[in-house]
């Protein structure tokens, strides 16, 4: 009998442990109007103050700015359309148009890449962003509220809906009775095998 108490306590330490640390590997991800960002080379962090740091260029282009770089000055420029994002290195301070902004962190080199805090850039060029910490998500949205354009990627990648990242052929259905502060999703996956 002590056995059989001693191997479940086990059992369930173990499960515990695993479950514990399976959540603490949860990768930063960065959607950008629900197409999922790839960083090859660097992955973001969440840096000392909270912020979500990203390598610049990946999320800028992936916004449709331009990049470029003042080895000398340590800058970064960012630009979309009549917008220009200005960053130093190591402060503070940065520029949206000229106009001075100063933020919570700083933008860093790490590893041989520029490092930004994209809710700063992504705002600055006029995306909504969010963060969802239960998937350690940061969404970004330039596409206007309540578009109904399908801009949705058909490669099979994810999509976010109502907050949940699903694979892109994945039917899902928001429903919101009337009256009610509640909502209730419905998942359905329909898998084919072949003959």
């Amino acid at each position: 009998m002590k056995k059989i108490v001693l191997s479940i306590t086990v059992s369930v330490i173990m499960l515990m442990a695993f479950t514990t640390t399976s959540f603490a590997q949860l990768p930063l991800r960065v959607v950008v109007n629900g197409n999922r960002v790839n960083f090859p080379d660097a992955e973001p962090f969440i840096d000392d103050n909270g912020r979500t740091q990203v390598p610049v260029r990946f999320v800028s282009e992936a916004l449709g700015a331009e990049v470029g770089w003042e080895g000398s000055t340590k800058t970064v420029t960012i630009s979309q359309g009549d917008k220009e994002i200005k960053i130093v290195i190591g402060k503070k301070d940065y520029t949206i148009n000229g106009e001075k902004n100063l933020m919570d962190t700083e933008a860093l080199l790490k590893e041989d890449r520029t490092f930004v805090p994209v809710r700063f850039v992504s705002e600055g060029l006029g995306a909504r962003v969010d963060w969802d910490p239960a998937v350690r998500t940061v969404y970004i949205d330039t596409r206007e509220k309540g578009s109904t354009k399908d801009d949705t990627p058909k490669d099979g990648s994810i999509i976010e809906v109502d907050g949940y990242l699903v694979p892109n052929d994945t039917n899902i259905i928001i429903v919101k009775p009337r009256g009610s502060d509640t909502i209730e999703t419905s998942l359905s996956v329909t898998t084919l095998l072949p003959n």
